[in-house]
């Protein structure tokens, strides 16, 4: 007899981070939409998000004033800085801004949307990767109907630099606490011991 197990089965969680995924993919999709001159789109989703028989909520995210980038980043890409909250916990409390920049659609007459992308990292400069790699990274079909829009993240680059301690004593005394991974593996047991 042949026994089979579900794919969710030998994954557990998977279900419930693909469901989360796709909620927060929908607050990116109006971030997106809201980027581009596409007012109607992020009508369309803000609508889609909201029960039935609800009164419109405000706007969901800012509108995003385009600009001149630095001298350092080549003329056909477009920046911006945003506000946001230093601390969530505190949203209406102090900001820092976050450094938005965008490459508009190459071809405007069929241009689609705009693709909101995270290089990933943790930690990397995503305004730097966009402008060295859109056009290794995205193909011309897709740099002529998308506008593509990234961000710096806190502390990061053209973001406001974020300090996480009131000193550089204190960062250097944290800093220092923290162990070093032991190497080779014989020293192992000791740092386990040390540090459990």
């Amino acid at each position: 007899m042949r026994m089979t197990t579900s794919r969710l089965a030998m994954w557990p969680g998977f279900a419930a981070r693909t469901l989360a995924l796709l909620a927060g993919s929908a607050g990116v999709a109006s971030l997106v939409a809201a980027t581009g001159n596409n007012t109607a789109a992020a009508a369309g989703l803000s609508a889609a998000q909201r029960p039935a028989g609800a009164s419109r909520p405000g706007a969901l995210t800012p509108a995003v004033q385009w600009g001149a980038c630095p001298a350092t980043i080549p003329a056909q890409f477009q920046c911006a800085t945003e506000p946001v909250p230093l601390s969530y916990q505190h949203p209406a409390g102090q900001k820092i801004s976050l450094a938005l920049i965008r490459l508009p659609a190459s071809d405007p007459s069929e241009r689609i949307g705009s693709l909101f992308i995270d290089f990933g990292g943790p930690g990397g400069p995503d305004v730097t990767d966009l402008v060295n790699r859109a056009d290794t990274v995205f193909s011309t079909a897709i740099r002529a109907r998308f506008d593509l829009v990234t961000w710096d993240p806190r502390g990061v680059e053209y973001s406001d630099p974020v300090n996480c301690f009131a000193t550089d004593t204190a960062d250097t005394s944290y800093y220092n606490s923290i162990p070093v991974f032991p190497y080779p593996q014989s020293s192992e047991p000791a740092f386990f011991q040390l540090n459990a």
